[in-house]
């Protein structure tokens, strides 16, 4: 807990000089907080710098994720994990504690091949890298390789075109994940309907915490997927809440 408090002042201390102050102290109190155990206080505090202050930072989640969970709100705690996973995949305390909230929700670590390649970096990072590639891409070829000779053309290209097309590949495969396809936690146990309304069937019962792939919305109510089980149907929109929004 330390070393991502350490992590979050270095950031609020970017910020310019007029802002910092006031960023800091709400840390401090909201650490303070928590500490003492008014796990409610430090959510607020948190909260308020999240969605009034609009400060963005993966250990600001961490750290709400680690007080909705004191609190006993195991879905609000995965929901800010997972936010905080999305911005900072490679740091190993929000890694150990995703992969501890998943475990308590009975999900666990995603096995597919996808997330294990790219679960180690940030959207802003691959598409730093898949920039780069392009421009290196380009600079290559608008040079025609000046300097070598035509026979070996082929065996620098060959690296250069296959680190182009998985780099498309990645880069499309985590703007789909993290932007096309919607993603949602249960904030409790959840009763899955066969329709959107009260008056449907129950197909189904959702654990509080699971992660969810969210389809279709209609007056209120969600359409929901869930992995790697493949079950479906309808949710109140009130009882999950979405991540990657």
């Amino acid at each position: 807990m330390k070393k991502i408090m350490i992590a979050l002042f270095l950031f609020l201390a970017a910020i310019p000089c007029f802002g910092a102050d006031k960023y800091v102290a709400f840390i401090e109190s909201a650490e303070n907080s928590f500490g003492a155990g008014d796990y409610k206080q430090a959510i607020e505090i948190y909260e308020s710098l999240i969605q009034i202050e609009k400060v963005k930072n993966p250990y600001l989640y961490y750290n709400l994720s680690n007080a909705y969970y004191r609190s006993g709100e195991l879905g609000k705690a995965i929901v800010n994990i997972e936010k905080a996973f999305i911005l900072k995949p490679a740091d190993k305390n929000i890694r150990h504690n995703r992969l501890f909230l998943r475990n308590k929700a009975g999900a666990g670590e995603p096995e597919d091949f996808f997330s294990k390649v790219t679960g180690f970096c940030s959207l802003n990072t691959i598409t730093i890298l898949f920039s780069a590639a392009v421009i290196f891409i380009l600079l290559s070829v608008s040079l025609r390789l000046f300097g070598i000779k035509k026979a070996s053309k082929p065996l620098i290209m060959a690296p250069l075109i296959f680190l182009f097309v998985i780099s498309c590949i990645i880069f499309a495969l985590k703007v789909n994940d993290e932007i096309f396809t919607s993603k949602a936690a249960s904030l409790s146990a959840v009763s899955v309907r066969s329709g959107p309304g009260i008056n449907n069937p129950e197909i189904f019962n959702l654990p509080e915490g699971r992660i969810v792939t969210v389809k279709n919305t209609s007056g209120g109510w969600s359409y929901i997927e869930v992995s790697p089980e493949g079950f479906s149907g309808w949710v109140q929109g009130g009882e999950i809440e979405g991540i990657n929004e």
